[in-house]
C-alpha cells in the first residue's frame, strides 16, 4: 500500500498488522516475539500471503510492540518484518475449529490454569493412546494451546473422545479438544515448547543471526533446559498447593515474614507425594545446603500479572515447577525451578525485565 512501516497507516489499535513474514515463521514464533510487550489474545497468520494480524489484550501493549520493532527492526532469515496498526479492534476472521473435519492433528485449549503446560505434560497425557508424533505448545490469551499430531485419524478420534473436557490435574488445567485444520505440523526445535518425536536429533533451538532482538527476545525463542526431563518432574505436588493456599489466607502483615514462610512451605513440600498424571510425582531432593531452588520476583503489576505470565517467562530458562503470587503482597511472587542453576540463569536474563508496564527485580530465596 506504499506506507512506510515507520508511519502508522491507521490510528493506534490493539491489533497489529505484520507483513513480509518468511514462510518458515510460525504463529508460535510471532507470539514469542510479541509476548514481552503484553498479553497476545489472538493471532491470524496467512503464510501463503506472508502477512498476518496480532491482537493484544490492550492498545498500550500494541503501541509498545509497534514502537519497539519500528525503532529496532526485527530480521528473520534476512527478512525484515514490518509492523503497522491494522485499524481493527479485534481479529474475527479465524475459522471455528469446531467446524473442522476429523484430522490426526488435534488442537488442545487448556484453561483454568494452575500449573505450566509443556511438551512433557502433553506427552504424559497422550501416553496411553500411542502414536504421538509432534507437539507444539503456545500461549493464547488466558489459555495455553497445544497442537498434537498423531499417527492416524483413528487414534486422534479416540484421544479427542476421552480427553475433551477432562482435567490434567485435579480441579484445574481443563482440556478442550478440537480437530485442527492443519495438514502437517512443522517442528524446528526439540525443547519444552515443541518436539518432533519422529526426529529426536533436532537441536533445542536458537535465533538467526542479526535478528535485531534484545537478549531477552532471543532467549525467549531458545526453548527450555537442554536434555529431556521426565514428566514426573513437572507434575504438581498438591501438598504444596494446600500449604500455599493456607499461607495465602494467613494474616501475615510483614512481607519478609510472608516470604520466609512461603519459602519454608515450598521447601517442605519438595519430595512429597505427587498428584495428577505421574505415579512418581516427587520433585527430587533439595540441594546440599537444604535450600529450595526458588526465585523471588518483586515489582509485579498487581492488576494484570497472572501466574501463567511468569511461568511463560521463566519456562524459557528451565523447568518451572510452581508459581505463586503472594496473597498479601501481590507485587511479589515465588517461582520454583528444577534446580539452582536454572534459577541463576533465569535471574541473569530476566533481571529488570519489563512486564505489563512494571520493571521486575529478582533474587534467590534465602
Amino acid at each position: 500500500d506504499g506506507n512506510s512501516p515507520s508511519q502508522p497507516a491507521h490510528q493506534p489499535s490493539k491489533v497489529l498488522y505484520v507483513r513480509n513474514v518468511p514462510e518458515s515463521v510460525t504463529e508460535q514464533d510471532i507470539i514469542a516475539y510479541c509476548l514481552t510487550f503484553g498479553r497476545v489474545v489472538n493471532i491470524l497468520l496467512l503464510r501463503d500471503k506472508r502477512h498476518g494480524f496480532i491482537e493484544f489484550e490492550d492498545e498500550s501493549s500494541a503501541i509498545k510492540c509497534y514502537t519497539y520493532y519500528n525503532a529496532n527492526p526485527l530480521l528473520i532469515t534476512g527478512h525484515r518484518l514490518e509492523f503497522a496498526f491494522s485499524g481493527r479492534s479485534e481479529i474475527t476472521a479465524r475459522r471455528d475449529p469446531d467446524s473442522n473435519p476429523p484430522n490426526r492433528i488435534l488442537l488442545f485449549t487448556i484453561t483454568n490454569l494452575v500449573y505450566p503446560v509443556t511438551v512433557d505434560v502433553i506427552s504424559q497425557v497422550m501416553n496411553k493412546f500411542g502414536g504421538l508424533e509432534k507437539v507444539i505448545v503456545f500461549n493464547r490469551g488466558n489459555a495455553v494451546q497445544a497442537l498434537v499430531q498423531l499417527a492416524d485419524v483413528d487414534t486422534a478420534n479416540v484421544a479427542k473422545e476421552q480427553l475433551d473436557g477432562q482435567n490434567i490435574y485435579a480441579g484445574c488445567n481443563t482440556i478442550k479438544v478440537q480437530y485442527s485444520s492443519l495438514p502437517q505440523l512443522e517442528v524446528k526445535h526439540n525443547n519444552e515448547r515443541s518436539w518432533d518425536f519422529t526426529n529426536p536429533s533436532l537441536l533445542p533451538g536458537g535465533m538467526d543471526g542479526g535478528s535485531g532482538l534484545t537478549p531477552l527476545h532471543q532467549q525467549q525463542m531458545l526453548g527450555g533446559a537442554a536434555g529431556g526431563q521426565s514428566p514426573a518432574n513437572l507434575m504438581a505436588n498438591f501438598n504444596y498447593v494446600q500449604a500455599m493456599n493456607a499461607l495465602s489466607q494467613a494474616n501475615l502483615q510483614n512481607p519478609s515474614a510472608a516470604m520466609a514462610a512461603a519459602a519454608a512451605a515450598l521447601q517442605a513440600s519438595m519430595g512429597g507425594a505427587g498428584g495428577g498424571l505421574s505415579a512418581g510425582g516427587g520433585f527430587g531432593t533439595p540441594t546440599a545446603a537444604g535450600a529450595a531452588p526458588v526465585v523471588i520476583v518483586h515489582g509485579l503489576n498487581e492488576q494484570e500479572t497472572r501466574p501463567d505470565d511468569l511461568a511463560a517467562l521463566f519456562a524459557v530458562y528451565g523447568n518451572v515447577v510452581r508459581v505463586k503470587i503472594m496473597f498479601k503482597a501481590r507485587h511479589t511472587a515465588l517461582v520454583q525451578m528444577q534446580d539452582m542453576q536454572q534459577c541463576r540463569t533465569a535471574i541473569s536474563y530476566l533481571q529488570d525485565v519489563w512486564l505489563h508496564g512494571n520493571q521486575l527485580t529478582m533474587e534467590m530465596s534465602k
